[in-house]
């Protein structure tokens, strides 16, 4: 089985971004991937301002993340560069944290314009952290989401190829079909 990796960046629990995360994590199971879900909200604020190398929940998280073979973003995309919390953590990395994984970004926003800064995260995951491969981003629009657990049918769909795009990633082809 895969080592996945799923990094929230949802703000609050309860947040359509948290039923994004949870959303994701279900279609992940059904198709045969069990995932951990990293929650940035949970790591200490001090750790990320202060570039806390050392503190054990910064340890952690880097831990989990060099072992993914895939990681699933999921992110407000309000503002340009998205999240805050996201940013800093990133910057807490290792160079070229990414190169063994398959990274796939999933962004609420509320105009088609906040998924362009979406795509500067895929481009900086790509380029600064060498992500293996970075699947093409999946944008919902926030009124998509009712705030509970359930998602409308087009934000169904388009999550739903998100995570058949990963699972498919992780899927390794038989050669016999390659033949």
């Amino acid at each position: 089985m895969s080592s996945v990796v799923i990094v929230s960046s949802s703000p609050t629990a309860g947040s359509r971004l948290e039923a994004v995360t949870g959303a994701f994590n279900r279609g992940l199971l059904t198709s045969g991937h069990a995932a951990q879900v990293l929650n940035l909200r949970d790591l200490p604020q001090s750790a990320l301002l202060t570039a806390s190398f050392d503190h054990p929940a910064i340890r952690r998280s880097r831990r989990l993340v060099s072992a993914a073979e895939a990681l699933a973003f999921v992110v407000p995309c309000y503002q340009p560069g998205g999240s805050p919390v996201l940013r800093e953590w990133l910057r807490l990395l290792p160079d070229r944290a990414f190169a063994r994984a398959t990274v796939q970004l999933v962004g609420v926003g509320a105009v088609r314009g906040h998924a362009i800064g979406l795509e500067h995260i895929r481009t900086r995951m790509l380029v600064e952290q060498s992500a293996h491969d970075a699947l093409p981003v999946c944008f919902l629009y926030d009124h998509w989401l009712d705030g509970g657990e359930a998602l409308t049918p087009s934000a169904a769909d388009h999550l739903t190829s998100s995570v058949n795009a990963l699972s498919d990633a992780l899927t390794p082809t038989p050669l016999a079909t390659l033949a």
